[in-house]
């Protein structure tokens, strides 16, 4: 965002200017950068030139600026009782889901995990990691082994497989071995950071995922597909669940009754 200054206008300018700008000079002009978030937050600091501001955000921000109750809009109207609701997101929500935003603590995994990144589009997650602490880990265990599919590469069919017990005893012996592993390095003083890299894809992992309504909307839709993964589909719908229950009206008109 640029805005070209009168000298007069710039020592005083100099002298207010807060932290989370820059000033840059190009061509005999100087100018202040910043972010939007810092323009709306600090426009009242810069006097007569508030307006300028406040057209500049609309001119290149429309939505932002209705939001941050710069100008009246169309979808807003003239003025509008924050936090966003709701209902307020479930009146138009192909225009409002990316206005409200979810946390949700998720437990998988390494392999779904990562399976799940792979969706995400504006999210941000928070990992629990083993870097700095060594507790005990846990481990995942099916249900029951699936039979592979035989069409689909990465597939797997809804029937379990001949040998389930086999099956059972390979798993207890890697995941016991694997841990042996990992506790006898600790034992031996290595840090967690490497002593981790014996643990099995099996273990259990957490992570605090946040983002907005649209970007969850985007992820379940992708993840309860038929041909999902049954871990990866179970875990969808529980935070589709978990929508339904916080944000109920705008569930309704996204995902139906």
């Amino acid at each position: 965002m640029r805005f070209e200054l009168h000298p007069k206008r710039l020592l005083w300018l100099l002298s207010a200017t807060t932290v989370g700008s820059e000033r840059l000079t190009e061509q005999g002009i100087t100018v202040e950068r910043g972010s939007l978030w810092y323009w709306l937050k600090n426009k009242h600091l810069y006097g007569s030139l508030e307006p300028t501001i406040e057209r500049a955000i609309t001119e290149a921000a429309p939505v932002a600026a209705e939001v941050a109750g710069v100008r009246p809009g169309p979808f807003l109207g003239p003025s509008v009782a924050f936090p966003i609701t709701d209902a307020w997101i479930a009146e138009h929500p192909r225009e409002r889901l990316k206005l409200g935003w979810m946390t949700v603590l998720v437990e998988a995994p390494v392999p779904v995990r990562t399976q799940l990144f792979k969706t995400k589009v504006s999210m941000v997650e928070n990992e629990v990691s083993r870097r700095y602490h060594s507790a005990p880990p846990s481990y995942f265990w099916p249900e029951k082994w699936r039979a592979k599919a035989p069409n689909v590469k990465q597939g797997s069919l809804k029937t379990g497989v001949k040998h389930p017990h086999v099956a059972d005893f390979v798993a207890k012996s890697v995941y016991k071995l694997s841990d042996w592993g990992y506790r006898a390095l600790l034992k031996l003083d290595v840090c967690p950071e490497q002593a981790r890299f014996l643990l099995p894809q099996g273990m259990m992992t957490q992570w605090y995922w946040t983002g907005s309504l649209e970007a969850f909307v985007r992820a379940i839709n992708l993840r309860t597909e038929a041909h999902a993964q049954e871990e990866t589909w179970k875990i969808m719908q529980n935070i589709k669940q978990l929508m339904r229950e916080q944000w109920p009206l705008t569930s309704r008109m996204t995902f139906g009754p």
